[in-house]
């Protein structure tokens, strides 16, 4: 686990008010950035592929990037 995120200032889709369409741009970019380190099968890229729409993948993601 990497120390430093156990409690970063929100970023990436997480950071506080966003519009909806920058959110799922940085959902999408997290997922691409997910696929190539991480791979297709991980966790990682799963949930944040499946955070874009769904609110309940939000904190699992969070949780596979602090897995990583």
């Amino acid at each position: 686990m990497i120390d430093h995120l156990a409690n970063p200032e929100p970023f990436g889709p997480w950071r506080e008010g966003l519009e909806e369409t920058e959110r799922r741009c940085r959902w999408r970019a997290l997922a691409a950035l997910a696929l190539v380190y991480a791979g297709l099968d991980s966790e990682l890229a799963r949930y944040a592929r499946a955070g874009e729409h769904d609110d309940a993948a939000v904190e699992h993601a969070w949780r596979a990037l602090l897995a990583c």
